[in-house]
């Protein structure tokens, strides 16, 4: 479960981690969709590509504390995003997500297994 602690909102209550070189190569690469409930942490990252995603994507870039550095909203497929320096891991959500939500910069994400 991924919930931004400042305002107990929950972001995804499927979350799927992608921690292996294997894992994070393929990551959402071929899906043709992604349900509102469903995100996918990416780590170590600080960069993505969208190549082969066939659907927008809202990233949160986030530090080694979970507190969100950065976020782009509804990046479309077969795009790469810049590098941000501080992220440790990225959060990807389906595209949209963010825009229904009181989240921003500095907010910090609750990770529940």
């Amino acid at each position: 479960m991924l919930i931004v602690k400042r305002t107990g909102q929950v972001l995804a209550s499927e979350v799927i981690k992608a921690d292996t070189f294997s894992k994070r190569f393929v990551g959402l690469m071929g899906k043709i969709s992604m349900s509102s409930r469903e995100a996918l942490i990416i780590e170590p990252c600080n960069q993505v590509h969208t190549f082969f995603v066939f659907f927008p994507l809202d990233l949160l870039f986030i530090d080694s504390n979970n507190v969100i550095i950065k976020d782009l909203r509804n990046v479309p497929p077969f795009r790469i995003t810049p590098k941000v320096a501080k992220a440790s891991r990225v959060v990807e959500l389906r595209g949209g997500s963010l825009d229904e939500l009181d989240i921003s910069s500095g907010d910090r994400l609750i990770i529940k297994r």
